[in-house]
């Protein structure tokens, strides 16, 4: 699958729209490899979230945060989903790398947009943000970054001087939820015959979309297998 959003292409580059194929992968729809995560329910196409970085700083927060009750992958939810203290610990990492000196604490709840000037484009001003998943070698992690494009979206309609956006990440109750605000920069793959979710960058992000394999402190290697 893969959904190109209103953030993308950047820069003037890459392609809109989107594409669903059943039953097989179409290799013109991704670059480089695809790197598969295990499905730990197929209901849910549960995984595992193992560390999220924000503009290469980690969270710190110990990985069954991530993972509760569940962590899933879902196209049908159109933001990026975070347990209420996940979230929390993103928006204080982001407004701490951001240069934007100060927010209304309604752009980070979803209660307010933030805008400007149709000259001037925002994404400069925030971090990445990465998401370590396990690989399918257990003992091993592979990440996806996000770039700005992704978590700040564009919204239609503000007026002729200017463009507002809103924050593309919500808190969840009940589950840390990779929904549209993710999937939009990546050729996803659910492969439910194998039970697994692979990711690889799509030609709808321009300058592609990071996959690497995850770095991993001895601390982090330690909380591998207590998701």
């Amino acid at each position: 699958m893969q959904t190109c959003g209103a953030g993308l292409p950047v820069a003037g580059s890459g392609t809109n729209g989107g594409s669903l194929v059943l039953g097989g992968i179409e290799p013109s729809l991704y670059r480089g490899d695809i790197w598969y995560t295990p499905i730990k329910e197929e209901w849910y196409y549960q995984i595992e979230i193992l560390k999220l970085e924000i503009g290469g700083q980690s969270l710190n927060l110990d990985c069954r945060e991530y993972n509760a009750d569940k962590a899933i992958v879902d196209s049908g939810t159109t933001l990026l989903r975070l347990p209420q203290k996940v979230f929390n610990a993103v928006v204080e990492a982001v407004v701490r790398t951001s240069l934007i000196p100060e927010f209304s604490d309604g752009f980070w709840t979803g209660s307010q947009l933030a805008c400007w000037t149709n000259s001037e484009a925002p994404w400069s001003y925030f971090p990445k943000i990465s998401i370590y998943l396990r690989d399918e070698n257990s003992s091993r992690s592979f990440r996806i970054t996000l770039l700005p494009q992704l978590y700040i979206q564009p919204m239609m309609g503000a007026g002729l001087n200017y463009e507002c956006y809103r924050f593309g990440i919500s808190p969840s109750t009940n589950a840390l939820v990779l929904g549209a605000t993710v999937m939009e920069g990546f050729y996803v793959v659910f492969d439910r015959a194998r039970k697994r979710v692979g990711f690889a960058a799509s030609p709808c992000a321009g300058t592609g979309q990071n996959i690497r394999r995850g770095r991993a402190s001895p601390a982090d290697r330690s909380h591998f297998f207590l998701c």
